[in-house]
């Protein structure tokens, strides 16, 4: 497990390199400017989703971040 400052320096590496820092920038302020529930919003983002391609989707997301 990642400290917190290495957590936040990877994903911020992570944003600026897919979106640039205007993006990135933009993203933050509209997290912190209309909070909302992620793990409600996360979980809603499966619902249309089979299992397999969940799984396919997690293994995406794996080796994207751990060619960061």
């Amino acid at each position: 497990m990642m400290n917190e400052t290495v957590l936040k320096t990877t994903i911020m590496r992570h944003l600026v390199k897919t979106y640039g820092h205007v993006d990135m920038e933009r993203f933050i302020s509209a997290v912190k400017r209309d909070p909302f529930d992620y793990t409600k919003w996360r979980g809603s983002q499966f619902d249309d989703m089979t299992a397999d391609e969940v799984f396919d989707e997690m293994k995406a997301v794996e080796r994207e971040w751990t060619a960061i």
